[in-house]
């Protein structure tokens, strides 16, 4: 974990990728938060009506966060948000971005849905990189509401899995 805070700290963009189970984070990325406790220092701070740890490293960290999961609705995306949200204030960073992808699977299965969303996200790479921030109409196009009827995407990942179910018998 010592190399894993030292890249973080020297790092210019933290990326946070992560699939969503049960509206919240793998048991792997919620440890991987858990290490990061020696980075926030022993001292607090009351600010905006909480208590904050004060960071040791000086440098602030701004991040990005990609969210995906299996269901259609964006609320099961919501926790995480907010979680990821309060950990990159607590380690007194900035989201320069947040990027929802339900029903990920579609990527595979429908592409043509995600085309655009996916082609908005390459935009927002760029932006990061030539201006160190990304537009509000980039971020607006890369989380476009892409699914039109939920129960249809539950209907098909329902038929996947029972395929998936016949092939195992």
């Amino acid at each position: 974990m010592p190399s894993i805070i030292q890249m973080m700290e020297n790092c210019d963009l933290l990326v946070f990728a992560a699939p969503v189970y049960f509206d919240t984070m793998a048991s792997d990325m919620k440890k991987m938060f858990e290490r990061l406790m020696p980075t926030l220092g022993p001292v607090f701070e009351y600010r905006d009506k909480r208590t904050y740890h004060l960071p040791t490293s000086t440098k602030l960290p701004e991040a990005i966060n990609i969210l995906l999961c299996g269901n259609p609705e964006r609320q099961c995306l919501e926790s995480i948000s907010k979680t990821l949200g309060r950990i990159i204030k607590n380690m007194q960073g900035k989201i320069l971005g947040e990027f929802l992808f339900p029903s990920s699977h579609l990527a595979v299965t429908n592409p043509e849905l995600l085309a655009g969303q996916i082609k908005a996200l390459t935009k927002a790479g760029k932006e990061i990189v030539s201006s160190g921030r990304i537009s509000r109409q980039t971020i607006s196009a890369a989380n476009r509401e892409y699914i039109k009827d939920p129960e249809a995407i539950i209907d098909q990942m329902n038929q996947i899995f029972q395929e998936l179910r016949n092939q195992n018998l």
